[in-house]
């Protein structure tokens, strides 16, 4: 069986490293007041589903392009459908999760 490198869990810088990218998949870029700077061994590298209302969130890929995370928004909450992504955060989580 082939072997699949994962993050360290135990490593405290990692963990921390993850959570930021978990809460940046809520900001749409940097230039938002909310966007947590990832540090120098990661970019950026693509966006995907700021212009509508579905899935969003962002890809990081290492300075050695060995690894790739990928941020995704979770579910906001909403009292009534129609606010940002509330609407499709139910179907996504029922896509995701069922």
């Amino acid at each position: 069986m082939d072997q699949v490198s994962s993050p360290d869990i135990k490593d405290k810088d990692t963990v921390l490293t993850l959570a930021i990218m978990t809460a940046n998949a809520y900001v749409k870029d940097e230039t938002e007041t909310d966007w947590e700077d990832v540090g120098e061994r990661w970019n950026r590298s693509a966006d995907f589903g700021w212009e509508s209302d579905g899935l969003r969130g962002h890809i990081f890929v290492d300075d050695t392009n060995s690894t790739i995370v990928i941020g995704l928004k979770g579910t906001s909450m909403a009292v009534f459908d129609g606010e940002g992504t509330t609407t499709n955060d139910k179907v996504n989580d029922n896509l995701f999760f069922s």
